[in-house]
């Protein structure tokens, strides 16, 4: 992928992550894992997806780095 295309995607991400992270910063333990319905996950559960996505993102665009903190932390096995 041309590495202009790549520090575009890279950009968005961390602006995206900046912002998601200002957003949540006021939110209690509480809100992060409360159920609203039966069927909407919680806060808490869309940020980790979020940190899973972008994690696996740079495997996916064909710019390895390694595992980001899922494999050095061994989060999967936790």
């Amino acid at each position: 992928m041309e590495e202009a295309a790549i520090a575009d995607i890279a950009a968005g991400y961390r602006t995206t992550h900046k912002w998601t992270l200002e957003l949540i910063d006021d939110i209690s333990d509480e809100q992060f894992t409360r159920l609203t319905t039966p069927t909407v996950p919680p806060i808490a559960f869309h940020l980790w997806d979020m940190g899973c996505y972008a994690d696996s993102l740079p495997d996916e665009i064909g710019q390895p780095d390694g595992g980001g903190v899922w494999e050095p932390e061994q989060l999967r096995a936790k």
